[in-house]
């Protein structure tokens, strides 16, 4: 499981790739995953997207992470 700081650590070195593949807006937030709580990066995107990784890998010194990646349908903001 992940930290909130490893999950905006993931966000800040998978947003260019995350957006290159369609994501429109990527925040970080905590959800429940395999019956634990654990913050995870959340990708907002118009439609399902193949090949979008369900993991985001980060290192910290020695230790590897896979912090969640959750993918969320939603429409793209529109400013009035």
């Amino acid at each position: 499981m992940a930290t909130e700081k490893e999950a905006n650590l993931a966000r800040d070195l998978h947003a260019d790739t995350l957006a290159e593949l369609g994501a429109h807006s990527i925040g970080v937030d905590e959800f429940e995953l395999e019956g634990k709580k654990t913050f995870g990066v959340v990708a907002y995107v118009e439609k399902n997207i193949d090949g979008l990784p369900t993991h985001l890998s980060i290192k910290s010194g020695k230790k590897e992470t896979q912090v969640p990646l959750l993918a969320k349908i939603a429409s793209p903001f529109k400013p009035e």
